[in-house]
């Protein structure tokens, strides 16, 4: 009931948002599991300035900007294989406007695992350090047998999950 009434609430929005929330699909397919994220570019960039020497960052989709959000999604979203935490890529990213014409930054991000993973942890922490009422949806396909996961994370509960695939 919760996750309905948050995906009614994340959908709406006038102006300046009160309402602090990301989006992750995960594609698990052989040993390559894949995120595409997607969080408001101000939460974003406020939580970037929050790093040493970037008060006036900008969130753009170049290499610098990629770099730094590949730095800061490491360490927000820990993604572990049968025992092995994984580090993610960013080889997409991409600036939109939603419904409510608020903007909204994604990015694609590859994360290789030794192997296809029979056991994965995660903890999605994304946007907790700036905002104690994040909460962060995650959905998860295990390819080709088709196994389908919802996480719900919130910044006052922030446990990692574990997903037998």
């Amino acid at each position: 009931m919760r996750l309905a009434a948050l995906l009614l609430v994340a959908g709406v929005g006038v102006g300046a948002h009160d309402t602090h929330v990301s989006s992750t699909r995960i594609v698990i397919e052989g040993p390559s599991v894949v995120c595409r994220i997607r969080m408001f570019r101000d939460d974003l960039e406020k939580a970037l300035r929050l790093s040493p020497g970037q008060d006036s960052l900008a969130i753009t989709t170049d290499a610098r900007a990629d770099s730094l959000v590949q730095k800061y999604l490491n360490g927000a979203l820990q993604l572990t294989a049968d025992g092995e935490r994984l580090t993610g890529s960013v080889v997409g990213s991409g600036l939109e406007t939603d419904d409510a014409r608020q903007e909204v930054a994604w990015y694609v991000v590859e994360y290789p695992a030794a192997h296809p993973p029979a056991r994965l942890v995660i903890l999605n922490a994304i946007l907790f350090e700036s905002f104690r009422n994040q909460q962060n949806i995650m959905s998860v396909l295990k390819s080709p047998d088709d196994k389908r996961f919802s996480l719900y994370f919130i910044a006052t509960d922030p446990e990692p999950q574990t997903l037998k695939l």
